[in-house]
């Protein structure tokens, strides 16, 4: 059974803002995220997020997995999406 991709409003700001050729690899990316979101993924340290790699871009997300639903928090370019997390 497949997840289900939710974007919160900053993540959904963010990935409009994004070049549209990058912006359609974050939302394959996301499709390859919901049939499996533990396969080439990243736990950040100290916390319940994980990132996925996109070429330099970064999609943060979490994981309910009682409710099959993946929680995109942020996507960014890797020199900053992390910062205030």
């Amino acid at each position: 059974m497949d997840y289900q991709v939710s974007l919160t409003n900053e993540a959904r700001k963010e990935l409009l803002a994004l070049p549209p050729e990058l912006r359609e690899r974050v939302v394959g990316a996301l499709d390859s995220l919901s049939l499996d979101p533990f396969s080439h993924v990243k736990r950040l340290q100290g916390s319940q997020l994980f990132s996925y790699r996109v070429g330099e871009y970064r999609v943060i997300f979490t994981v309910r997995r009682s409710r099959m639903l993946i929680l995109v928090i942020r996507i960014g370019h890797r020199r900053n999406v992390y910062r205030g997390l």
